[in-house]
């Protein structure tokens, strides 16, 4: 996971630093240093959720295992997308598909139903574990 996390961080750094720079038009591309802290800071959040010792609180204490919920849903999503430049998203708009699929999933309706469902499975989950030991 950390690796994942770290390649996430690197290719978003170099995507906005020195490989936009070696492109034509590099003024009209702007990543401002409050987004990269931003996008940094999602990064470390997931590592904080999802690595020790968040992580082995949350199978002993309910109140742990939601502290990682609440990271994760609310606090790196606007801290990864909010963050992120229109222009560096703007090359995936152009396939018809993932347009149509952004635009289906970033309406309310959706999003609500979304999050209560993959809420509920991942509680299910964690609560139907007989041998008591965690399925994340």
């Amino acid at each position: 996971m950390a690796i994942g996390v770290f390649a996430l961080a690197a290719l978003y750094l170099a995507s906005v630093g020195s490989l936009n720079r070696r492109r034509p038009g590099v003024q009209d591309r702007p990543a401002s240093g409050g987004q990269k802290i931003a996008f940094l800071a999602g990064c470390a959040t997931v590592l904080v959720a999802l690595g020790p010792p968040l992580e082995d609180w949350s199978e002993l204490l309910p109140s742990g295992h939601m502290v990682q919920h609440v990271l994760l849903t609310m606090l790196v999503p606007p801290l990864l997308l909010l963050r992120t430049p229109a222009w560096l998203l703007r090359p995936l708009l152009r396939w018809k598909l993932v347009a149509k699929l952004g635009y289906a999933l970033t309406r309310a309706p959706v999003l609500f139903a979304l999050a209560g469902s993959v809420g509920l499975a991942a509680d299910l989950a964690h609560s139907g574990d007989a041998a008591g030991e965690s399925v994340h």
